[in-house]
């Protein structure tokens, strides 16, 4: 187990998350336009800044532009757009127009492939947050698509684990593709345990799957990410306003070790988490708490975390 500080103190003030109260929410008819920035990093072999766009400008041209960054790039953006004229034959027909478009599809192809693959089309950030972060559940690079969204359409994290068990086939199948692609010397003799973590579940050993997944996890994280727990709490929370599509993927794949590193103490009087604790897994052995809801969760971070300790090492990210 990796040196860590002594679990007998417990931790406070973890992340929460909170959006800058003094971001603006859009314009209205008395504002002036709101210049939204959209930062790039790693195309090529530099970073791009992307121009200011005003979105919210009459311009058929920035209308149009939108419609792209909408469709091309497939993140949400803001919902208050003037409305716009047809001009649906406009781009193809002006060759300058035409050009720009093509180019910015490239670009925006190259964009999309920031993002995490199993991500649908439109996906909502601050959603995005409210699943890794407040309830601790994995969606960077597992589970498959069609999960996620319907993670997405449920209404809470009772009713999105009721999706991950419904599915645990499939997410079997998921982890261990994405295992398939984890191949760094610092992550190979982990990678085993993980598949067999794997296994486990499948085979309908929850016990067994989550408390493996779990000692696996941590060390994963403690290797990757150095600092004592709350250091580590602080540094993967995931901010939906303040971060480069670059960086979309990594954050949202490590936030769950937010929740992954809650403590509890029998002597606090506190009830006990029900939600996945590396603390309570460890320290805490118990039928009630080792359960088919948590090993799901723990074989997913598990898949999660060590294909996002690969991109770390391979890009040298200090995290």
């Amino acid at each position: 187990m990796p040196d860590r500080t002594p679990d007998d103190l417990p931790e406070k003030d973890a992340p929460t998350g909170q959006e800058d109260p003094t971001e603006q929410a859009g314009p209205t008819e008395q504002d002036d336009p709101v210049e939204e920035t959209i930062r790039v990093e790693g195309i090529g072999d530099a970073g791009v800044s992307l121009p200011k766009f005003n979105l919210f400008a009459t311009s058929p041209a920035f209308t149009a532009l939108a419609d792209v960054l909408r469709d091309r790039l497939r993140v949400e953006l803001p919902g208050n757009l003037v409305p716009k004229p047809d001009t649906s034959g406009w781009l193809t027909t002006t060759t300058v127009f035409g050009d720009l478009r093509a180019t910015l599809d490239r670009l925006f192809d190259q964009l999309r492939g920031y993002l995490p693959p199993n991500w649908p089309s439109g996906i909502d950030r601050h959603m995005v947050a409210t699943i890794v972060q407040n309830e601790g559940l994995p969606l960077v690079w597992v589970p498959r698509r069609e999960i996620v969204e319907e993670l997405f359409a449920a209404t809470d994290r009772n009713a999105r684990i009721g999706v991950l068990l419904s599915h645990r086939g499939e997410v079997v199948e998921d982890c261990r593709e994405v295992l398939a692609d984890v191949s760094h010397p610092r992550l190979i003799n982990q990678l085993p345990l993980i598949g067999r973590a794997v296994d486990a579940s499948e085979d309908g050993h929850h016990e067994a799957a989550q408390a493996l997944a779990v000692v696996v996890t941590e060390t994963v994280v403690a290797r990757a990410i150095p600092g004592k727990y709350k250091a580590v709490k602080d540094r993967v929370v995931f901010n939906p306003n303040g971060m480069t599509v670059g960086e979309v993927r990594l954050r949202a794949a490590l936030a769950p070790i937010g929740m992954f590193y809650t403590a509890w103490f029998p002597s606090s009087g506190d009830p006990a988490p029900t939600k996945l604790s590396r603390h309570v897994t460890v320290h805490q052995a118990d039928t009630n708490y080792y359960t088919a809801e948590n090993a799901v969760v723990a074989v997913l971070l598990a898949a999660s975390v060590i294909r996002a300790a690969q991109e770390i090492y391979e890009d040298g990210i200090t995290v």
